[in-house]
């Protein structure tokens, strides 16, 4: 998580009553730069929810060391979006609403709809509230419609090889059980806001996540070469030479690429 323009923006305006809402707490990003902000004399208060109890005791334990005028008016509780949603006093209590990376991340969690949640977040908005979402924008196509031969130049293959690496990764964690984040393209996300009662919905990109070299790529690979006892030798054996060569390809373009942006929507109640 780096700087967030529409969000420091946005808090800058909150009053002493107003109540900001994080949806998510997971490793604790987001919530450092909420808290930066409150410690910057913001009298608001914040709200953190995540569903993972691990989530729920990192977040207080980042708040132990904390100015105690910060940290008083904080309030971390483990519970689902659905379920806080549910509860009456919540119920358009919340100035802003913010989650990063939340959609992305519900097949890890549970299996809801990403419409019951987009329900959940409008839910809580306040009229005249803000909800700030950030999230991984959808992996492009391994191949470019039209795409000739001649097209596929030393980085036009990286390009394309990073991409399906990535959708490895994606592959083996499913295979061994854990559901991994599934991109939802911000288009969706904003028809289905502008139905749940969002007079405007703003969307951006934002390509924070530079190439990466090589190197990178070899030590995040090293973290994933590892046989899950739930997949057999024979189809790992498999798996892992079109591991091989997606490297292979890597390499001969000059490096990899960033797997995906990021976009943001900023919608307003």
């Amino acid at each position: 998580m780096t700087g967030w323009p529409q969000l420091d923006s946005v808090v800058a305006g909150l009053l002493a009553d107003d109540t900001v809402l994080e949806v998510g707490t997971g490793h604790g990003a987001l919530l450092g730069e909420l808290l930066s902000l409150l410690g910057d004399g913001g009298g608001w208060r914040l709200v953190t929810i995540d569903v993972s109890s691990h989530a729920v005791a990192a977040a207080a334990a980042r708040l132990r060391p904390t100015p105690a005028a910060v940290r008083r008016r904080v309030t971390v509780k483990q519970a689902d979006v659905l379920d806080f949603a549910a509860t009456p006093a919540n119920n358009g209590d919340f100035a802003v609403v913010v989650a990063s990376a939340l959609l992305s991340a519900v097949p890890l969690t549970r299996a809801w709809s990403l419409d019951d949640v987009l329900a959940s977040l409008a839910t809580l908005v306040r009229p005249g509230g803000t909800l700030l979402l950030e999230d991984y924008l959808p992996l492009a196509p391994s191949m470019s419609a039209g795409a000739s031969e001649s097209d596929q130049t030393d980085e036009f293959c990286a390009a394309r090889a990073a991409r399906e690496l990535w959708r490895w990764y994606k592959a083996v964690a499913e295979l061994d059980g854990a559901p991994h984040y599934d991109e939802v393209p911000p288009a969706w996300v904003r028809a289905r806001l502008l139905e749940r009662g969002f007079h405007t919905v703003e969307v951006s990109t934002d390509d924070r996540q530079g190439p990466r070299g090589l190197d990178d790529l070899r030590l995040l690979d090293a973290e994933r070469l590892v046989r899950p006892e739930s997949v057999d030798q024979a189809l790992w054996f498999a798996l892992d030479r079109y591991r091989r060569d997606r490297l292979r390809l890597l390499a001969a373009g000059g490096g990899l690429v960033q797997w995906s942006g990021w976009y943001r929507i900023c919608a307003t109640r």
